[in-house]
């Protein structure tokens, strides 16, 4: 997977629609970022799947579109239940 198809899957799973210029100028960043860092040891992060996933989505979690907490909490039950099926039953 290249850097463009990781940063739009990444973006794509968080609910964050990045344009064709967020996109450019996101990747232009990652270019930047490994310049920059090979003159003065920015980050310990040096290969550019790595700068997507640790630098770019975690800051677009930032802007993602806040979740549900009750639905959330009803899915996070539901896959409980499938994997702990006896823990479900003692409980009810």
């Amino acid at each position: 997977m290249d850097t463009r198809d990781a940063l739009q899957k990444g973006a794509l799973a968080l609910g964050v629609n990045l344009t064709p210029e967020n996109e450019r100028r996101l990747l232009l960043l990652v270019d930047e970022l490994l310049k920059w860092n090979a003159a003065y040891n920015l980050t310990a992060i040096t290969r550019r799947d790595d700068i997507v996933t640790h630098h770019l989505l975690d800051t677009l979690v930032t802007v993602a579109p806040k979740k549900d907490r009750s639905v959330e909490a009803a899915k996070a039950r539901e896959r409980s239940a499938k994997r702990f099926p006896a823990a479900v039953d003692s409980v009810a």
